[in-house]
């Protein structure tokens, strides 16, 4: 464990195991992160993007940034 771990651990006076993330919710970070920049990138490319949105399973309209 790296110092800085250890020190945040002795400053919070936690274990180990309470510092830990969860993997599940890193790759629901990620994927939504993923998600957002498609949604940002849509006008510059369409096909790139069309490809991430079937790949993260997601309509074209839940991606929109300023839906009307």
């Amino acid at each position: 464990m790296s110092d800085s771990c250890r020190t945040l651990r002795e400053q919070l006076n936690v274990d180990s195991d309470t510092l830990r993330i969860n993997p599940t919710s890193s790759i629901g970070v990620c994927c939504q992160l993923v998600a957002l920049v498609c949604a940002l990138l849509a006008p510059y490319m369409p096909d790139t993007c069309r490809t991430l949105r079937e790949q993260l399973n997601v309509d074209s309209d839940t991606l929109r940034i300023n839906p009307t």
